[in-house]
């Protein structure tokens, strides 16, 4: 059988379109490059699509920051969620906040919480205690006052031998 121009012009343009889409596909997978993931999208079907975000969920599986931060740009704040609950590391806690947050802002406090305390002491120093500021400033919009200011009175008692600590509390208006 002889191919046609078309056939092979047609044959020419669905290779080099594997080629682009392995190429956005490998920017991603090795450089985290958001361009490429969004240009990924959109040169692949529905069906296409689906199977390569399944294909890079497996992928970042064993790198839980990753999947968080696709999860986000794709908006799936569920699933980021869910990764920020199983994950014992406060500064993604911090880092997604503002867009996760907003999925439950009273679980995603107790989720922060949870990893505040042990934060909180497990170093001494005005640098430590200004980032434990930080983090309050931060976790204040999600619960309301009375269930923040109980939060911040357990750690002031919990740390009361620590003068440096409530001096740095103080100074950032808690």
């Amino acid at each position: 059988m002889v191919a046609t121009a078309s056939t092979s012009s047609r044959f020419c343009q669905e290779h080099d379109s594997d080629a682009y889409r392995r190429t956005l596909k490998d920017l991603f997978l090795d450089h985290t490059e958001w361009a490429a993931y969004d240009d990924l999208k959109d040169v692949c079907d529905d069906q296409k699509w689906q199977s390569l975000y399944e294909e890079f969920e497996r992928q970042f599986a064993d790198d839980r920051q990753k999947l968080i931060a696709m999860y986000v740009h794709e908006g799936d704040l569920e699933k980021a969620f869910a990764e920020l609950k199983d994950s014992d590391d406060l500064s993604s806690v911090r880092r997604y906040r503002d867009p996760v947050a907003t999925v439950d802002p009273v679980e995603y406090f107790e989720c922060y919480h949870e990893l505040l305390v042990p934060f909180a002491a497990g170093e001494t120093g005005r640098r430590h205690y200004r980032t434990i500021a930080d983090h309050l400033e931060g976790m204040q919009q999600l619960v309301p006052e009375e269930r923040f200011e109980e939060f911040v009175d357990f750690l002031k008692e919990k740390h009361s031998n620590r003068p440096a600590f409530l001096d740095e509390l103080e100074k950032a208006g808690f």
